[in-house]
């Protein structure tokens, strides 16, 4: 599976964002804001890329997700 233009190069707008909060359950969410806070804040002050920390929030995100699932959120 795989995941593009989160970086606005066909879209006009952010589309990572959107789809982060409307796929992953709520209390994931919560979790993985603790967890990735240093690289959030990292990321704020410019110390990391936004490809490093999308590759961090995907993979707290959908780690054991279903595939199936993913690519049908991903269409719609």
């Amino acid at each position: 599976m795989a995941f593009f233009d989160f970086d606005g190069t066909i879209t006009q707008s952010d589309t990572f964002t959107p789809f982060i909060y409307t796929v992953v359950d709520p209390k994931r969410l919560r979790w993985g804001k603790l967890v990735l806070l240093p690289y959030i804040l990292g990321y704020k002050l410019g110390l990391l890329s936004g490809s490093v920390i999308r590759s961090k929030i995907f993979k707290v995100g959908f780690q054991g997700a279903d595939a199936a699932l993913l690519r049908k959120a991903g269409l719609e």
